[in-house]
């Protein structure tokens, strides 16, 4: 499954959920906000939206990781 999710990358397709629950066993969950089906690039933002949840900060907007 993660080969098919690099391929999947690297041609710019989309990547369903199973492939998100795959591919982030740990943290991927369906629910509020839903990833339903977004291109790869949805990964980071799904992980940096857990961290802002759960730690009440955006770490993911500072400078030194940058991801937003």
């Amino acid at each position: 499954m993660a080969t098919e999710a690099q391929a999947a990358k690297n041609e710019g397709r989309v990547i369903n959920n199973e492939m998100m629950t795959s591919m982030y066993p740990e943290t991927f969950r369906l629910g509020d906000p839903q990833y339903l089906e977004r291109d790869f690039e949805a990964g980071a933002e799904f992980i940096c939206d857990e961290i802002k949840e759960k730690r009440g900060e955006d770490i993911c907007a500072s400078s030194d990781i940058n991801w937003r």
